[in-house]
């Protein structure tokens, strides 16, 4: 039997998705209000499988991950350095007035 995964939102002053329509991490699906007796903009959010409430926590800490391979995370951490390198020299350029300001 599949695992039926559902989400409720409340609290929102608009909605910008439909009931039932599909959405990937990272799409908007409208904006944080203030309703009801809020005290501010907040959102109210739950996680359902098949219809029983869930710690929203613990499922993002289960959700789908990749996990890199050993050359993948080599490749990463080696970007990360020449872009760290990169950023640190034009942060020292601009400091020296390099770029001419």
């Amino acid at each position: 039997m599949a695992t039926a995964r559902s989400t409720v939102y409340a609290h929102m002053s608009r909605i910008d998705v439909k009931r039932g329509q599909h959405v990937d991490q990272g799409t908007r699906i409208g904006a944080v209000g203030s309703t009801g007796w809020a005290t501010g903009p907040h959102l109210h959010f739950e996680v359902k499988l098949n219809g029983v409430q869930q710690n929203p926590t613990l499922m993002a800490k289960a959700s789908e991950a990749v996990t890199l391979s050993p050359a993948a995370k080599a490749q990463f951490a080696e970007l990360a350095t020449s872009l760290k390198s990169q950023l640190e020299i034009a942060e020292s350029m601009a400091r020296s007035g390099a770029y001419g300001e």
